[in-house]
C-alpha cells in the first residue's frame, strides 16, 4: 500500500484573506496497487514492413516527392484503397528521411495518451525529443494540459536540434477528440522548415486545410488518384497473384471495381481457385459492399476448418501475436497458421519487420467480426474474456480493460479499473480514458466501487467538469456511509472533503473551502 501526499491548495486569494490561518492543505490519498506504468505499444510505431511484390505506384511515389515544401501530405480515402500501404512504400524508398510513425487507434482519443505516443514515435527520431512534455504529464497537477503548451515544448526542441523529417499520423480518422485536432492544428501553423506532417485517413481531418492550399502548403492524394489503374491492375494480378489473364479481362475487372484495391484483392483471390478465370470476370458486377461481402464469404469458405475457425476467433483483436492468438483460441498452431496467412497474402499483415506482431485489414476484419456476431455470439463473449486475461497477464491494463468491457465481464472490468485507475489518473492523466471506461460500467457496479467513485470525481475534476463533480456528492456520501471498513471510509470520507474543498474554491468560498480542508486533514 503506498501512500501519496498530494497538496492540493495554496493560493494567494486564501493568504490574502486568511492571512492568520492555514492556507496550505493536504490531502492522503490511497493508491492500493503498485503504480503501474502503461507500456507503449512499440507496434503502433513501426513503419509497416512493405510486403515483396507490392505493386509499384511511381506515379504517386513522384507526387509526394515533388511536395518537398508542402508542410501536410494528406492522403485521404475509403477503407481498402491502399493509403498505409502507398504512404509506407514511400517513405521505404527514401531511407535517408528520419521518419516518426504513429498508428492511432480508438483509444488515442484521450489527449494525454495521445501526446505520450507522439512523444514516443517523435524519440524514434531524436532519442532526447520530448522530455520535457513527458515530465509535464506526469505532473502533479491534475489539470490536463493546453494542446497548444505540449506542441510549443516539441516543436521548440525539433527547432533547437535542427532536427527535419516527417511526421505520420497513419488513420487519423479515428480522432475524434477536439483538442488533439487543436493541437495538430498548432503544429502545422507552427510547424519548422524541413520537417513535414502526413495524415492518412478514411476522411477529411477538421484542419484548416483551406488556408494550406491558398499557400501551396498541401498536398492531396484522394480515392480517385488511389485507384488502380490497368497496368497496376496487370502487375498485381498477373505478377503478385500469378494469375495469367489477359490485358482485356484486366481491364474488365478494373472497370467493374473502379480500381478499388480491397475489391480487386479479393477476386484475385477468388479467381486463384477458378478454373474459368473468364466467366468469373464477365459475370462479376459492381463494387459495393454487398459485393465485398460475397467476395469475403467465398474467401472464406475456401479456407480449411481449422484456419476458418482461427479467423473468426482472432478477429476481435486489434493486434495478433503467436501468444495472444493461443491464449484466446485456446489451439497452440498460431505461429503456423500466422505465417501461412502473410505468405497468402490473405489480408493479414505484419506490424514489425520480425514478424512478431500482425493485423487484420480493416475490411476483413470487420467482415470476419459481423461472420462471428451472426453465427456465434456468445463464442465472441468467451474470446473477449480470454483476450482481457492475456493483456492483463501480460503488462497490457488498458487493452484488458476494454476487452473486458466488450464481453460484458462488467465485474472483472470494474476489478482491472480499480487496481489501475490511480496510476491511469495521477501518473498518465488519461481524464478521458477512465471516465469512458467507469460511464461503460451499469449502475449497479459502480454503486459497488467507492474508490471507483472517488477516481471518476477526481477524473471530472481535472478535466474540468465541476458541476459534474458535484452531482456525484450525494451518492458517494451513500458508498461512504456503506463502506464496511471504517479505515477505508476515513480515508474516502477525507478525499470526499477535499473534493468538496476544491468545489467551494471554485465558487470563491474561501472560508468554506479552508473548513472543509481542515475537517479532511
Amino acid at each position: 500500500m503506498v501512500w501519496l501526499y498530494i497538496r492540493l491548495m495554496q493560493c494567494s486569494v486564501c493568504r490574502n484573506a486568511h492571512a492568520s490561518q492555514p492556507t496550505l492543505a493536504w490531502a492522503f490519498v490511497c493508491t492500493y496497487n503498485t503504480p503501474v506504468t502503461e507500456q507503449i505499444l512499440q507496434t503502433k510505431l513501426y513503419i509497416p514492413p512493405v510486403r515483396a511484390g507490392v505493386v509499384s505506384r511511381s506515379r504517386l511515389w513522384q507526387r509526394l516527392e515533388q511536395a518537398a515544401q508542402a508542410r501536410l501530405l494528406l492522403i485521404s480515402a475509403p477503407a481498402g484503397f491502399g493509403k498505409t500501404t502507398l504512404l509506407a512504400g514511400w517513405l521505404a524508398s527514401r531511407e535517408t528521411v528520419p521518419v516518426a510513425w504513429l498508428t492511432l487507434d480508438e483509444g488515442d482519443n484521450d489527449p494525454n495518451r495521445f501526446y505520450a505516443y507522439l512523444v514516443a514515435c517523435l524519440q524514434q527520431i531524436g532519442p532526447i525529443m520530448g522530455r520535457g512534455v513527458l515530465d509535464l504529464l506526469r505532473s502533479s497537477e491534475l489539470a490536463a494540459p493546453r494542446a497548444e503548451s505540449v506542441v510549443t515544448m516539441l516543436l521548440n526542441e525539433i527547432t533547437q536540434h535542427n532536427q527535419t523529417g516527417i511526421l505520420v499520423l497513419d488513420d487519423y480518422h479515428v480522432i475524434k477528440h477536439e483538442a488533439i485536432h487543436r493541437a495538430m492544428q498548432f503544429w502545422l501553423d507552427n510547424q519548422p522548415p524541413g520537417f513535414q506532417l502526413a495524415l492518412t485517413s478514411r476522411t477529411t481531418p477538421p484542419l484548416a486545410l483551406p488556408r494550406l492550399r491558398v499557400r501551396h502548403g498541401l498536398l492531396e492524394i484522394d480515392a480517385e488518384e488511389l485507384r488502380f489503374t490497368p497496368a497496376e491492375a496487370a502487375e498485381f494480378l498477373n505478377q503478385a497473384m500469378k494469375l495469367d489473364l489477359t490485358s482485356a479481362d484486366v481491364s474488365r475487372l478494373v472497370e467493374r471495381t473502379e480500381g478499388w484495391i480491397a475489391s480487386i484483392q479479393l477476386a484475385a483471390l477468388s479467381l486463384q481457385s477458378n478454373p474459368d478465370p473468364h466467366g468469373f470476370i464477365l459475370g462479376f458486377t459492381g463494387d459495393d459492399r454487398f459485393v465485398m461481402d460475397y467476395l469475403m464469404e467465398e474467401v472464406l469458405q475456401r479456407q480449411p476448418g481449422y484456419i476458418r475457425d482461427f479467423l473468426l476467433q482472432t478477429s476481435i483483436l486489434g493486434r495478433l501475436n503467436v501468444q495472444l492468438c493461443n491464449a484466446v483460441t485456446g489451439q497452440v498452431g498460431g505461429q503456423q497458421i500466422l505465417e501461412d496467412l502473410d505468405r497468402r497474402n490473405l489480408f493479414v499483415a505484419p506490424l514489425d519487420n520480425r514478424r512478431h506482431w500482425y493485423r487484420y485489414h480493416q475490411l476483413f476484419a470487420e467482415f470476419l467480426r459481423a461472420q462471428l456476431e451472426r453465427t456465434s455470439p456468445d463464442e465472441g463473449i468467451l474470446l473477449h474474456k480470454r483476450a482481457s486475461r492475456w493483456y492483463a497477464a501480460n503488462g497490457y491494463p488498458t487493452e484488458a480493460v476494454d476487452h473486458a468491457l466488450w464481453a460484458g465481464d462488467f465485474s472483472a472490468a470494474a476489478d482491472l479499473i480499480a487496481a489501475i485507475a490511480d496510476d491511469i489518473l495521477w501518473r498518465e492523466g488519461q481524464f478521458a480514458t477512465l471516465l469512458r471506461w467507469i460511464e461503460s460500467l451499469p449502475v449497479h457496479i459502480r454503486n459497488s466501487h467507492a474508490h471507483l467513485g472517488l477516481i471518476g470525481a477526481w477524473a471530472l475534476y481535472a478535466s474540468g467538469q465541476w458541476d459534474a463533480m458535484e452531482q456525484e456528492f450525494p451518492r458517494l456520501e451513500r458508498l461512504m456511509e456503506a463502506e464496511a471498513d471504517p479505515l477505508l471510509a476515513a480515508r474516502f470520507r477525507g478525499e470526499l472533503l477535499v473534493l468538496r474543498a476544491e468545489r467551494a474554491i471554485f465558487r470563491s468560498d474561501i472560508a468554506q473551502a479552508l473548513h472543509l480542508f481542515q475537517q479532511a486533514e
